[in-house]
């Protein structure tokens, strides 16, 4: 493996500034030493206070690399900032390759059909490393489907601590356990912009830091890898995992998306947990300077070329006025789309992309403030959908043709966010969040043989009776087949009303993650209908509690209920589904 010697890259960037004018010849003040491929683009070396940060591995592919490499028989290496042209203040180095009819792309999914470049840079003071890739599709080339799309690393032996969320600040050593599921190690990413691994005895860590998640997947609710065993680290942002991402490239049409740059950040310090708050720091660091000054010829809008959007959602629910929602996620995504190429030509079933799926475009979110306010900055010029939701509103806003330009604020005001209704509420199962985790077995999600536990937990099925029961002790988060017990797979709600109802109701339910197509739902023993059209995201056979939300409305008539005991019975139709909320509306209940 040949190595660009523009690890004098790394010397040059790391010079003192009264020193620029006389370029040394031997690395002595750099605070980080990287050497990277040119035939692949992968980061092959990189030493940190004189400790080689990654491994060979013997688990796959080895040292820092992109799923999706610049190998290529068109091939093309450059210096694209040279230090020597800015006193040494920043060094880069691409490694590029070409569709030459081979699609390009290593791992998960194979290649796809266009050209790829990859860039390192380091900038004087920098502890660390840049990296980000860049994709382009030229309408001359053949239809393209993108699989799974990363940037990984696997870090040596100077590190023995897990640092991704709450759940996983664990040795590694945690790990190694005869039951071992790697799917157990998976998180939000977007809540969590900074992790990695440390050392406990080396005093190391090595952080991916993402100023910006513009690039990723549905960033506020996907569910990705950030690292598992072997002391592996990935950035994900485009996956077939909880529900997925889309990459769909057609003949005729020119693409291309920039996704990073990625600052692979090392530090040293007393304990993990103080090198894990130093790199959620750095992480706010890198967000001030998002959109990078210093990244030139790649589709990347600098600061001046990029938009704001802000406005205030005021939330009204006829059936709750005194509803306070909470937790607001607010973004601007691509308008939903059809896909006709790839797995939907060959099905003649052309599928719908929608911002929590849609891999393809960038999109911008932030959380908003508990009175619905908001601000979206560093948006890229184009036309956009504005999507929101919160914790306690059970729906989703939208508001299409939100065109953003270039330089300007775009203040959108007060937005109306009406949420649906189909009368009062009769009776009501969890809370609206995207999540089980306030069910049964919601703090267990994350381990293996859940259907098992399930079982065991509820011997005879599930009855829950309003008023008495307690969703948080017998309502399990996740509905799946009871082990050769088939008839104990329906489950029942059970409440008395006063007076036999007229007109129409609405049994709501929100899913949180679903592998089975539908829900059926019985009335007092009567068909209803079904919660159906549900899209497979296997979050529960990926041992989560979230995947791809989705709210489906059961309309029945009325009649279908008696004064005193009611029962309504969910049958699944086979694979399972996990809950989030779920309400009986009746209209003009008395």
């Amino acid at each position: 493996m040949r190595a660009l010697t523009a690890m004098i890259l790394a010397m040059l960037a790391f010079i003192p500034a009264a020193r620029t004018a006389a370029v040394p010849s031997a690395v002595s003040l750099s605070i980080v030493t990287a050497k990277v491929s040119k035939a692949t683009g992968d980061l092959v070396s990189l030493v940190y206070r004189g400790v080689e940060l990654l491994a060979k591995s013997t688990d796959g592919h080895p040292f820092a690399y992109w799923s999706h490499d610049a190998r290529s028989a068109h091939h093309e290496v450059r210096v694209t900032i040279d230090p020597a042209g800015n006193g040494g203040e920043r060094a880069e180095v691409s490694i590029k390759g070409y569709y030459a009819g081979t699609p390009l792309g290593q791992g998960p999914g194979g290649g796809f059909a266009a050209d790829i470049e990859i860039r390192y840079a380091l900038g004087r003071g920098d502890s660390g490393i840049y990296t980000y890739s860049i994709f382009e599709h030229r309408p001359e080339y053949p239809d393209a489907v993108l699989g799974e799309a990363r940037f990984a690393a696997k870090l040596g032996d100077a590190f023995d601590w897990m640092l991704l969320d709450e759940r996983h600040d664990i040795p590694v050593s945690a790990m190694e356990t005869p039951d071992y599921n790697k799917y157990d190690y998976t998180t939000i990413q977007f809540e969590h912009p900074a992790y990695g691994f440390a050392g406990t005895k080396s005093g190391i860590g090595l952080f991916f830091v993402l100023a910006s998640t513009e690039y990723l997947t549905g960033p506020p609710t996907k569910v990705e890898f950030l690292g598992h065993r072997h002391n592996t680290l990935l950035t994900y942002w485009r996956s077939s995992h909880y529900g997925g991402g889309t990459v769909d490239v057609a003949h005729g049409e020119y693409w291309t998306k920039v996704i990073g740059p990625i600052f692979v950040y090392a530090n040293h310090g007393p304990d993990p947990q103080a090198l894990w708050r130093d790199a959620l720091g750095q992480q706010k660091k890198e967000a001030a300077k998002w959109p990078y000054a210093w990244v030139d010829g790649v589709d990347y809008p600098r600061a001046e070329a990029r938009g704001t959007v802000k406005g205030r959602l005021h939330l009204h629910d006829p059936g709750d006025p005194d509803l306070r929602a909470r937790n607001f996620r607010v973004g601007l995504a691509y308008p939903a789309y059809s896909v006709t190429t790839g797995r939907a030509a060959a099905q003649n079933n052309p599928s719908q992309v929608d911002w929590d799926t849609d891999s393809k475009h960038y999109s911008f979110w932030v959380a908003g403030g508990d009175d619905g306010r908001f601000e979206i900055p560093h948006v890229r010029p184009g036309r956009y959908t504005l999507h929101a939701f919160a914790d306690g509103a059970l729906g989703e806003y939208a508001k299409a043709d939100v065109v953003v330009e270039a330089g300007r604020t775009l203040d959108l005001g007060t937005l109306d966010w009406q949420l649906e209704r189909h009368g009062r509420t009769i009776w009501e199962i969890g809370r609206v969040d995207r999540s089980g985790g306030e069910f049964a077995l919601g703090g267990d999600y994350a381990r293996n043989g859940m259907d098992r536990v399930y079982a065991a937990r509820f011997p005879q099925g599930v009855r829950y009776v309003v008023g008495q029961s307690d969703y948080s002790k017998d309502w399990p988060y996740l509905q799946v087949p009871y082990p050769g017990k088939p008839e104990l797979t329906p489950r029942t709600i059970v409440f008395d009303l006063p007076r036999a109802p007229a007109g129409m109701a609405a049994l709501r339910i929100a899913f949180a993650g679903k592998q089975s197509p539908a829900v059926r739902v019985a009335v007092n023993g009567v068909p209803a209908g079904e919660a159906g059209n549900l899209w497979f995201d296997s979050a529960l056979g990926r041992n989560q509690i979230r995947g791809l939300w989705a709210l489906r409305d059961v309309l029945f008539d009325a009649a279908l209920l008696k004064a005193g005991r009611n029962e309504i019975t969910l049958s699944i139709t086979g694979g399972g589904v996990i809950y989030d909320y779920l309400r009986l509306e009746l209209a003009g209940a008395r």
